[in-house]
């Protein structure tokens, strides 16, 4: 299993955000947001569009 940065639809993170601004699974805000990441199988990150191994800080917000 491997982190993946880029792809979570808003509730299903893994856990806390690169910028800490949450500390559990299931508050991400935003689809695709590259500072939350969820568990996937190693080498399926890769082949997602956004897919990262290496998140972001910077943080999205809803307008």
């Amino acid at each position: 299993m491997e982190k993946c940065y880029g792809v979570v639809k808003a509730g299903k993170n893994d856990c806390a955000n690169i910028s800490q601004s949450h500390s559990c699974a299931g508050q991400s805000k935003l689809d695709g947001d590259p500072g939350e990441w969820v568990y996937l199988a190693e080498g399926k990150c890769s082949r997602l569009v956004g897919g990262s191994l290496t998140g972001s800080a910077i943080q999205l917000f809803c307008v």
